[in-house]
């Protein structure tokens, strides 16, 4: 986002350190002045003024575990300027993909995410949280909810493949204990 629209500040935080010193390091390499990024944790009350933000964006968040999401986006309503944009990028798996290697990965994960308390699914077969995303958001007091759904092929060869590569890569390494 901030590199996209330069004349907007730009705030991120994350609950693991490692990832905001790499969005750090990133922001930097990449010249950027208008993005900072801190350690928070987004199943607490939030460190931001309430109505502050014109856009609020989450992406991937399900980790936060079942019982935390309906306080969690509360706090996105609070910190949200009225008329603001609420917008929750959330997947079920870990994405699509022609490789049998990343498929047997993606299962494990979603398994450990059932045992682990944040999947909603009850076969554990997906994560199960884009279903309740609309009522939680709507319980909170949202209006005008929306929501789409997209599929990301990124198997070797198409052109989201090295992005999403990259992306997946820094994921397992920062989750390594």
């Amino acid at each position: 986002l901030a590199q996209a629209y330069p004349h907007l500040e730009v705030m991120g935080f994350d609950i693991d350190e490692r990832m905001i010193n790499y969005a750090n390091t990133q922001a930097h390499a990449s010249g950027l002045e208008n993005a900072s990024f801190r350690v928070m944790d987004a199943r607490k009350p939030l460190d931001y003024v309430a109505d502050s933000f014109d856009l609020v964006n989450a992406r991937w968040i399900s980790v936060i575990g079942t019982n935390a999401w309906p306080g969690t986006i509360r706090e996105m309503v609070r910190i949200a300027r009225p008329g603001g944009v609420i917008r929750i990028t959330e997947s079920e798996d870990f994405g699509l993909t022609s490789s049998p290697a990343f498929e047997q990965l993606s299962q494990l994960f979603i398994r450990a995410i059932k045992q682990g308390g944040i999947a909603f699914s009850p076969s554990g077969r997906t994560g199960g949280q884009t279903p309740r995303l609309a009522r939680f958001l709507r319980d909170a007091g949202c209006r005008h909810v929306q929501q789409k759904a997209f599929v990301i092929d990124w198997s070797a060869g198409t052109d989201a493949h090295e992005e999403m590569f990259q992306d997946h890569r820094a994921l397992l390494k920062l989750i390594q204990p």
